[in-house]
């Protein structure tokens, strides 16, 4: 059977577990004014400063576009001028927390063949480890999409594959060593 079907029947069955699962692990995103995460005070300054360029209010200044290691720069950049800075880093760290935490128990899942939620501590402790405390939100970000990936490839049909495949460039755009790690992991899994 497909694994995104099996994944959308498990969400199904287990909302209210999900969601308040979900609400304790970004506790540690909410208790403090600012979140302490080693880059992420220059990503905002540098998404604050693109924002500022792009409107013509820092002379001299021009941007350089990258195509990989930008995916969290740029939630920032849009959410910014819209919600403010503070509510921007709030929302792309609690989906970049979210996605990196549901990849990993998706793939402990698919591996072990039943939900894991014995794992869920260990796999907390790991979302807020040292790629969370050194502010590495775009290579957490592709990490845990890989996760999502390898959880696709590891029982899934054809269209699992397309899906694992259509993370590709997110995953590409977000930090390049999350699909560098996964194609060689998918084709000995394929």
């Amino acid at each position: 059977g497909s694994a995104a079907l099996q994944g959308l029947v498990f969400m199904r069955e287990n909302p209210l577990r999900i969601l308040g699962l979900s609400a304790v692990l970004l506790l540690p995103c909410f208790w403090h004014a600012h979140i302490e995460a080693g880059d992420l005070g220059s990503d905002l300054y540098n998404a604050w400063l693109s924002r500022l360029v792009e409107q013509g209010q820092a002379p001299g200044l021009w941007l350089v576009h990258q195509w990989n290691n930008t995916l969290f720069d740029r939630a920032l950049l849009w959410l910014g001028p819209w919600l403010g800075w503070n509510a921007a880093e709030k929302i792309a760290v609690s989906a970049a927390v979210l996605i990196f935490f549901w990849g990993v128990f998706a793939l402990v899942s698919v591996a072990g063949r039943r939900p894991f939620w014995m794992l869920v501590p260990v796999i907390a402790m790991l979302a807020y480890g040292w790629t969370f405390s050194m502010g590495l939100f775009n290579f957490y970000i592709s990490l845990g999409m890989s996760f999502f990936a390898l959880a696709l490839l590891w029982r899934g049909n054809r269209w699992d594959v397309l899906l694992a495949a259509a993370l590709l460039p997110l995953m590409w755009m977000a930090h390049p060593l999350g699909p560098a790690w996964l194609i060689p992991a998918a084709a000995y899994m394929l």
